[in-house]
């Protein structure tokens, strides 16, 4: 081979030997392109932020040629978290936290985390402390106890003073403007305990969608921003709540059907007796539990109330009558089934052939419904009849023995929603929260299909701590008895709360948004009166051992002066604690005793009511003597404790044996009864004066005309003398 060209083939070699080595496996030399990898760091690291007050964290992004930036999240030991905005920056820019509003009891530890936009494998993270509120150690748990025959509140293993303040919080801006300042006022004056009504929050959407409790947030919210050691009652409605999603759709045939055939398709006018609408309530409950008890919000909640119907468990515009729709229906005759088994037994004791399958609600009586025209406070005392009109005081047995039967299945009905979803209540939370209703209105609430006259099955549950209802709106104002609506006594006597809803329209009302809608429920004149109502109030619920809620019932600052205050901080909460101190039974003189069964036969809708029992027990209050209502079960059972004298409102049906336990006691104790209006004049067979003359030992004879009169006017019906 020629010598030049073994010398071109060997550098050739040389070459290629020395362009392989470059491109090979390994080494990177100083010809190598490959970009540095992108890291995210942040500043501060670690950092303690106080509540109200926020920080700004700064992540830079290196080596990222596109300049993406970073995107935020929010973990942490106990939701609600906080927020950072923006959730998105370029890299050097800072990002502002913001602690939660409403904290746990304990430090609450958040970690704040930046992500490379451009590379979501590189980030980091900053750990953020906010500190517990000081004071502040949370709900743990909270129940009622009985010592000594009286009935306390405990929160936390301590007695506390059973008094709290509510407010609607609709978010309306000429409303929630008084909020603050009334919860300002409230804890001012040493009270944090506020009562809400809960709506908004979402219901079971078969999982569609993730559920949004951030309306229901903010309400908790608006109250723990103003005070943060606010321990909260939610007041919780069966009513559908956002974005509900039943398995099967309800009909026209779920809502109520009034007699004049109308119908309002809404959730508030939903029938009671409709299993699709209360077993959404049910089935959507755990999951507000879920959220709930398990996040920080939890040691803010004292408990619930569970609010059904009218809000306080009679049936919705009830003065319009019952509710005739098909789904009622259908329930009523199953109660029907349940009672009487056979359309013969249903046939004798409705004094006509009858089929338990074809058994309607009772058809209205001409003139009967709408009970009134106005507003039930414009006409409270007065029967919306023709003039002229006989008004029978009593159904006819056995012909109308038909209300008599829907008036009771109505209570059964509405008692066992409440029972039922007490139960899952007392479940869900374990036992370690409060548990109430609205209910007991034996003094002051008309019309035989009520709803509330099982309270006897409600008593006895014990799933439920606490009832509560609006202090009289006949007699509230200065000069006036005031006094609650139920029997408040047997309440205490059964080892339960009474609170009273003190929900006074006050002077600072009077020009407010509701200014004009007051009826007859007018605003006290001024300051003066205002605290001597409120002082009144304080004294009957020391009495009688039971506690109040203020509630600004039309959200337009009604106490929104931290004068109204005072008799919460004067006399409620240390006279409470003295009391709770050395709890002792309250027991009363004169016992006023109400017959929940006995409102089942009475016909007439609010006179009975005004006559027999709120008017009596108005006039009892302003004797001077010491006196406590009872229902007649706790006189029957010794529930109730030895009294000089017993007033038996409205013992109207009796059966012989009860007749017979009457009597006993009385002799037993030798005590004084004060018979008002035919007691035991109706029985299982039916109107009987001789009965009443056997109960009461006094010669009577039944004389139909002209009846009783309590100041307002005269109805016609069975006078008895």
């Amino acid at each position: 081979m020629d010598r030049s060209l073994r010398l071109a083939l060997s550098f050739l070699a040389l070459s290629l030997t020395i362009v392989l080595a470059d491109c090979g496996g390994g080494g990177g030399g100083a010809g190598s392109t490959q970009p540095p990898a992108i890291n995210v760091t942040i500043t501060p690291t670690a950092a303690t932020v106080q509540a109200g007050m926020t920080i700004q964290l700064t992540a830079t992004v290196n080596n990222d040629n596109s300049n993406l930036g970073v995107t935020w999240a929010v973990s942490c030991s106990s939701i609600p978290c906080g927020a950072v905005s923006a959730t998105s920056t370029p890299s050097g820019k800072p990002a502002t936290y913001t602690p939660p509003v409403t904290l746990p009891a304990a430090n609450l530890s958040v970690t704040l985390t930046a992500t490379s936009a451009a590379d979501s494998s590189k980030s980091a993270s900053a750990s953020i402390t906010v500190p517990q509120i000081p004071g502040f150690l949370g709900i743990s748990e909270a129940h009622v106890d009985s010592v000594n025959g009286m009935t306390r509140l405990i929160i936390n293993g301590k007695p506390a003073p059973p008094l709290w303040f509510q407010y609607s919080e609709d978010f309306i801006p000429s409303h929630i403007q008084f909020l603050a300042p009334e919860v300002q006022d409230a804890a001012s004056h040493g009270l944090h305990v506020y009562s809400i009504d809960f709506r908004g929050w979402p219901w079971d959407n078969q999982n569609t969608a993730p559920l949004d409790f951030s309306y229901a947030d903010q309400l908790i919210d608006n109250i723990t921003q103003v005070d943060p050691q606010a321990a909260l009652i939610l007041n919780v409605g069966v009513w559908p709540g956002r974005g509900w999603k039943p398995p099967v759709a309800p009909t026209n045939a779920d809502y109520i059907l009034y007699p004049d055939g109308s119908q309002v398709i809404d959730a508030y006018h939903m029938s009671m007796a409709s299993d699709i609408f209360f077993n959404g309530f049910l089935t959507s409950l755990p999951l507000l539990f879920q959220h709930y008890e398990s996040s920080s919000y939890a040691v803010h909640i004292l408990g619930y109330v569970i609010e059904g119907g009218s809000d306080e468990w009679f049936p919705v515009d009830i003065w319009s009558g019952p509710d005739y729709g098909p789904e009622n229906t259908q329930k009523f005759q199953a109660w029907l089934q349940n009672k009487y088994g056979t359309d013969a037994a249903l046939s004798a004791a409705w004094g006509r052939p009858a089929t338990i399958s074809g058994a309607q609600v009772p058809p209205p009586q001409p003139g009967r419904f709408p009970i009134i025209s106005d507003s039930v406070y414009d006409a409270w005392n007065s029967f919306n009849a023709p003039p002229g009109t006989t008004v029978q005081a009593f159904y006819q047995l056995p012909l109308e023995q038909d209300w008599v039967d829907f008036s009771a299945y109505t209570s059964d009905l509405f008692s066992q929603r409440i029972l039922d979803a007490a139960n899952v209540f007392r479940t869900q939370t374990a036992g370690k929260r409060l548990i109430g209703i609205h209910n007991g209105y034996l003094v002051e609430l008309g019309t035989s299909y009520n709803g509330h006259l099982r309270f006897d099955r409600l008593l006895s549950s014990p799933n439920l701590d606490f009832f509560g209802g609006g202090f009289t709106y006949l007699d509230r104002l200065a000069g006036g008895a005031g006094q609650e609506g139920a029997v408040v006594d047997s309440v205490n006597a059964h080892g339960k709360l009474w609170f009273n809803e003190t929900d006074l329209y006050t002077y600072l009302a009077a020009s407010g948004p509701f200014a004009q809608n007051f009826g007859s429920n007018p605003p006290t004149a001024d300051l003066t009166e205002t605290v001597d109502v409120l002082e009144r109030e304080m004294a009957g619920i020391l009495v009688h051992r039971s506690g109040t809620w203020w509630f600004d019932i039309g959200e337009e600052g009604g106490f929104d002066d931290p004068t109204i205050w005072t008799p919460m901080s004067n006399y409620g909460i240390p006279q409470f604690n003295q009391l709770y101190a050395n709890p002792q039974q309250y027991r009363p003189d004169v016992a006023l005793i109400i017959d929940r069964n006995s409102i089942l036969y009475q016909k007439v809708d609010i006179d009975m009511m005004g006559g027999q029992r709120a008017m009596l027990r108005y006039a009892l209050a302003k004797t001077g003597a010491s006196s406590g209502t009872y229902t007649l079960d706790d006189f029957l059972d010794g529930t109730l404790p030895l009294c000089k004298v017993y007033v038996f409102a409205n013992a109207n049906y009796l059966t012989d044996d009860q007749i017979a336990q009457i009597q006993s006691r009385l002799n037993t104790e030798g005590a004084t009864a004060i018979w008002q209006y035919a007691p035991g004049f109706l029985g299982p067979n039916g109107p009987d004066v001789t009965r009443a003359s056997k109960l009461t030992g006094i010669q009577l004879s039944q004389s139909d005309g002209s009846g009783y009169s309590y100041g307002y006017r005269t109805a016609g019906g069975p006078e008895l003398g």
